[in-house]
């Protein structure tokens, strides 16, 4: 059998999926100290929608367009809300998955635009993320690697 074995059990093997949670510090990994960088392929990218009230996510849409309790968002309008960008980020078998602010959403769409204009997919090209303390909060940096 001439079968690359090792090549082929990775493409078999199913992805270990690793939320993400970003920090003025860089990206918190389950119980692990924050890493300065995330890299890999952007596989997958939806809306979702979140409002915390006294730090508790007190409502979440994994849509963007109805929320969990049956509201539709946009009959709701709640200042408070906010929609986030949900990344899946492949490096090797894990995929990091975390959520995009607002302004790191439209940084990947500017990145993704300016790709498009070269005639390259995001999901073609590797990406490196990083954080930019700015105190109560991390800013994440997007770039082609």
């Amino acid at each position: 059998m001439t079968a690359d074995l090792p090549r082929i059990r990775r493409a078999l093997g199913r992805p270990a999926f690793r939320f993400v949670r970003v920090t003025p510090k860089g990206f918190a990994i389950e119980d692990e100290d924050p890493v300065d960088e995330l890299t890999g392929r952007i596989r997958k990218t939806h809306l979702l929608r979140k409002l915390f009230s006294d730090g508790v996510l007190a409502c979440d849409s994994k849509d963007g367009i109805t929320a969990r309790n049956g509201t539709a968002c946009d009959d709701c309008r709640h200042p408070r809300c906010r929609a986030n960008l949900r990344v899946h980020l492949q490096e090797g078998p894990v995929v990091h998955v975390l959520d995009l602010a607002p302004s790191a959403a439209k940084a990947l769409l500017a990145l993704a635009d300016a790709l498009e204009q070269e005639q390259t997919d995001l999901g073609d090209v590797a990406v490196r993320l990083t954080v930019e303390d700015k105190g109560h909060w991390g800013l994440v940096r997007i770039e082609s690697a």
